[in-house]
């Protein structure tokens, strides 16, 4: 607020947060130069660590090395597709997809979560256009 002090938690250009993970990984490496540790020897340790105890180590030390992949879905065009139709219409082209196979529910889901998300997007748009229109009159007549 005007004409009140800063704190110790309000950032300016002399308190500014600190880089994520290049901050901290920084950190960790001066703290391991102090324990006469380098970067490699850190990993040996960790791997040591997760071959002796398993369990959680092992199990992290095993999603780096091998990371399970994001699933992703392959593209689909859909037929007759309503591009210039209403939301409902669009819905109801994905319900009809899903209910003769040509795309799987999961798939029609998504899609039709899409859908709805951009109507409540076109929403909030045009009640901001309704909003502003309404200030711009209650402005006018002062």
């Amino acid at each position: 607020m005007a004409g009140t002090k800063p704190n110790q938690t309000s950032f300016t250009s002399d308190n500014q947060p600190k880089k994520g993970g290049q901050w901290f990984r920084t950190k960790l490496i001066e703290s391991l130069k102090r324990k006469g540790i380098t970067e490699d020897g850190f990993i040996d340790i960790l791997v040591e660590r997760a071959i002796a105890d398993g369990g959680v180590f092992l199990q992290e030390l095993l999603k780096r090395y091998n990371p399970v992949p994001k699933q992703s879905h392959k593209s689909i065009t859909i037929e007759g597709w309503p591009k210039n139709g209403t939301p409902a219409e669009k819905a109801n082209k994905v319900l009809d997809c899903i209910t003769d196979g040509t795309i799987p529910p999961d798939v029609g889901s998504i899609l039709i979560e899409a859908i709805s998300k951009s109507l409540g997007i076109e929403e909030t748009t045009e009640l901001a256009k309704r909003l502003e229109a309404i200030e711009k009159l209650l402005e006018e007549k002062k």
